[in-house]
């Protein structure tokens, strides 16, 4: 009984109906195929839609304020004129075989939870967000618009709806970049772009963004959407992070655990390099981890998801926990301090340096020598590689190197080369055996003279912006 009172609740109104709206509804059941059939609708001239029609509410001057049609199995076209329902507040259209132009939502500025997913709306005009200014809700998932044009990008009268809580656009055909102005709405809480052809990088917008949900993944366009994860922990609320399907790239950030709210992230088929943070390992809040099909290194994680994935990548085990050999993990803490390049990446997996590893030289299963010459690489030199007490021969030419040479490589008691010139390493240089040949020739910032040192002397074959030779120490030839 409470439920039969409610219904009749609903359309209850002290007033006849609006006639501009009734006008709008004559139009929507004529453009509806399947009105009469599917929902008992019948001549509006004959019954106040407002008392008579099922599915339509009206406030008390008459007024359409709800329209609810949401699986109802409906075909046909929305009319042109629907705009003019502005006093419409809900309207509830989803999972139905709807299709043809949307028309304009302009103007309408009561609207506030607005459902037209799931139906086959092949278009959506340029103004269609313009004046919706209360919208909290609205999803147009899985409509197949703009398709003959190329597909559409989101307008920035959105910015408009600045009470805006859930914007969800899967699979309807968005092109290009994610606007700036999203990550600067403080209302979203949801934004769903999946299934689109999306691209470029996460907006710089984005940073400490209050969204809860944030679905980017399987964007389908060349290129995909790219770059680093940084900002994504930087989201204090994120609870749900799903990017798998995209071409993300650099290492997953230690700060992921600031997301302490975080239950279920997807990272699956992009292009993420180097070690997982520990940190994940003791985020108690995951429930859905997923890592595959990327160029994660390292250990595997022992993160204690129910649902965890991490296969197609290149950790040196096959299980989570087990450790790596003390020789592979000194050599990615390098890697990681020269910002995971590309070629060595391909190269440095799984759990054994001295098999086909680029770069790596061993003799009995220990690394004798690092030579990677012109390698493009980009940072400091670990003081990891002081880890590798077989190594005699380090040759880092021509590099983008910066920073200073760790004093850990002092005690490497093989060594006999040390190469780093081309580089814009700073000095000073820490003092090595006389037996150890240095070369730093190139590195301008050491200024021509060591600390503790007499100013260098050209030799035969030396130009006078060559970096010194410490004393002790022999140059290579």
């Amino acid at each position: 009984m409470a439920a039969l009172f409610l219904l009749l609740l609903l359309h209850v109104s002290d007033a006849a109906i609006n006639p501009g709206d009734l006008s709008v509804l004559h139009d929507l059941r004529r453009s509806l195929t399947n009105a009469d059939a599917v929902l008992g609708w019948g001549d509006p001239n004959a019954a106040d839609p407002c008392a008579a029609w099922p599915h339509i509410s009206c406030d008390r001057a008459g007024r359409v304020n709800n329209i609810d049609l949401k699986n109802a199995g409906l075909a046909g076209t929305l009319p042109s004129t629907f705009a003019a329902l502005d006093a419409l507040q809900d309207l509830s259209l989803q999972n139905n075989n709807l299709s043809g132009d949307l028309p304009s939502f302009r103007g309408m500025a009561s609207l506030r939870h607005a459902f037209l997913n799931n139906n086959s709306f092949r278009s959506i005009p340029a103004d269609f967000f313009s004046g919706l200014t209360s919208l909290l809700v609205i999803s147009l998932d899985q409509n197949p618009l703009n398709v003959s044009s190329g597909g559409w990008t989101i307008p920035a009268d959105v910015a408009a709806a600045q009470q805006l809580q859930s914007l969800s656009l899967n699979g309807c055909n968005l092109t290009g970049a994610i606007p700036d102005f999203l990550g600067a709405m403080n209302s979203l809480q949801e934004l769903k772009l999946a299934y689109n052809a999306l691209s470029g990088p996460i907006p710089s917008t984005f940073n400490a963004s209050g969204l809860q949900t944030l679905w980017l993944n399987n964007q389908h366009g060349v290129p995909k959407l790219s770059g680093t994860l940084d900002l994504i922990a930087t989201m204090p609320n994120l609870e749900q992070a799903w990017l798998h399907g995209n071409d993300f790239s650099g290492p997953i950030p230690d700060s992921i655990a600031d997301c302490k709210r975080l239950s279920d992230l997807c990272l699956n088929s992009n292009q993420l390099v180097g070690l997982v943070p520990p940190a994940l390992e003791s985020m108690a809040g995951l429930k859905s981890v997923q890592l595959d099909n990327n160029n994660l290194l390292g250990p595997v994680p022992a993160i204690k998801a129910p649902k965890y994935t991490y296969s197609q990548n290149g950790f040196c085990a096959d299980k989570p926990g087990v450790a790596c050999s003390p020789q592979v993990m000194a050599l990615l803490h390098f890697l990681a301090e020269v910002d995971y390049p590309k070629r060595l990446v391909a190269s440095w997996s799984g759990n054994n340096s001295c098999v086909d590893w680029l770069g790596i030289s061993c003799v009995a299963g220990n690394v004798t020598m690092l030579n990677l010459p012109e390698y493009g690489l980009n940072g400091t030199i670990s003081d990891s590689l002081g880890n590798l007490s077989e190594l005699s021969d380090i040759n880092l030419i021509g590099n983008n190197l910066t920073g200073h040479v760790p004093d850990s490589l002092t005690s490497l008691r093989l060594l006999q080369k040390l190469d780093l010139s081309g580089n814009d390493l700073t000095g000073p240089l820490p003092t090595f055996s006389p037996s150890v040949k240095v070369n730093v020739t190139g590195n301008l910032n050491f200024n021509g003279t060591a600390p503790g040192s007499a100013p260098s002397k050209d030799t035969p074959g030396s130009s006078s912006s060559r970096a010194p030779t410490l004393p002790g120490q022999g140059v290579l030839p």
